[in-house]
């Protein structure tokens, strides 16, 4: 409880206009009894409107102080740090993004630290396969100063097949590839067939994939369209749709509504980037 005698004299400053600034790391007491300062100095007849006008400074000072706050990067490897960034207003949870492309053999890892619209935190582990290219990622939310100790684990690989098939192809510095067909793995159950501008450390390439993927890559792009699969992707094009039972497509009856169907997401053009 704070002491009842005294609090007018404390040494508060003479303030004439109301600064975020002079209010920063100062207990909510101490910028209470400087706004009630500042608007017993104004010259207004009202009682009632000085103390609405009091009142008025405190709630906007308050919202200004709960924006949130996450660190901000993106790096090879399994660990980023970076600044602390303020929020926009469609995001209200940070989020860290483990995320680990195979090619020939060779696992780069890369994670992702940002703000997140908190919808998307119960997306599962996902999982890619496109021929020759296989990655996994897995996401996991935080707020503010808590998302610097938290750890991401990806999910366990699994080369079992699942009986699925689609399409597949992988190529950087182009929005096109070409088509071979993989045996998709554990629960890739989509065809997916997308094209963007890939940030890869920093540095941004052109990338076109086509392969098997979960329910959850497809699921995220209305949410997540920068960071789809939780990769750092700037879509071009994207398209979803249910993979092809493997018998099915040795025999040719393969059904016409699986072509071309975008399920869930649908397709999704960013005009504006391109």
């Amino acid at each position: 409880m704070l002491p009842q005698l005294g609090l007018l004299h404390l040494p508060l400053p003479q303030i004439t206009d109301i600064s975020i600034t002079l209010f920063y790391k100062k207990p909510l007491w101490y910028i209470a009894l400087c706004l009630a300062r500042f608007v017993s100095s104004l010259s207004l007849q009202s009682v009632s409107m000085k103390v609405f006008l009091g009142f008025s400074f405190l709630l906007t000072f308050l919202d200004s102080g709960t924006m949130l706050q996450c660190e901000v990067c993106h790096n090879i490897g399994r660990n980023c740090h970076g600044p602390m960034e303020t929020c926009s207003g469609d995001t209200d949870t940070c989020g860290i993004i483990l995320h680990e492309v195979t090619i020939g053999g060779m696992a780069i890892p890369s994670s992702i630290k940002t703000c997140l619209p908190s919808r998307i935190c119960q997306m599962g582990p996902v999982t890619m396969n496109y021929g020759k290219v296989k990655a996994r990622s897995r996401l996991a939310c935080c707020v503010g100063d808590a998302c610097r100790t938290a750890s991401v684990s990806l999910p366990p690989e699994n080369n079992v097949p699942n009986g699925f098939q689609c399409p597949a192809c992988y190529s950087v510095d182009s929005f096109q590839c070409g088509n071979e067909t993989v045996n998709c793995t554990g629960s890739e159950s989509q065809c997916v067939d997308l094209a963007g501008l890939m940030n890869t450390g920093g540095l941004t390439v052109k990338a076109a994939m086509k392969g098997c993927t979960t329910i959850s890559e497809c699921n995220a792009v209305g949410d997540s369209k920068n960071n789809l699969g939780m990769m750092d992707i700037k879509i071009k094009r994207f398209q979803c749709q249910p993979a092809i039972i493997k018998e099915m497509l040795s025999s040719g009856l393969v059904p016409p509504q699986s072509f071309f169907f975008p399920a869930l997401s649908g397709f999704i053009l960013e005009k504006l980037l391109f």
